[in-house]
């Protein structure tokens, strides 16, 4: 059953769609819109349930530089600006996952 929502509905079964061949081929190899998909949705469900301290510490925060261009690709220049706000708070977040948690910890409680 799905939402009242249709275009949440969609925008789901897509991500849905895309994430066995995430795990399987990694992100470097999905298309550039599969991409986009992929960095739109945990960007929108990470800071929506735990802001950036969560967005950037789960392993979406792994692909924030590249979030920014697909906020930009689906024409969400206020979501890009914030994120672009935030990675000038946090500069080059660590791929590693751990290493980039472990530093998300160490941020001062106002950043």
């Amino acid at each position: 059953m799905g939402s009242v929502d249709p275009d949440y509905d969609l925008a789901i079964e897509t991500y849905t769609a895309i994430w066995p061949r995430y795990e399987k081929l990694g992100f470097e190899n999905l298309t550039e819109q599969e991409r986009t998909i992929f960095c739109t949705w945990q960007f929108v469900c990470e800071v929506n349930n735990g802001g950036f301290h969560q967005f950037f510490f789960n392993p979406s925060g792994e692909f924030a530089v590249e979030t920014v261009d697909a906020l930009d690709r689906v024409q969400m220049p206020f979501a890009a600006s914030l994120l672009r706000n935030a990675l000038a708070a946090f500069p080059d977040p660590p791929k590693d996952h751990r290493t980039r948690a472990e530093k998300v910890v160490s941020l001062p409680t106002n950043v």
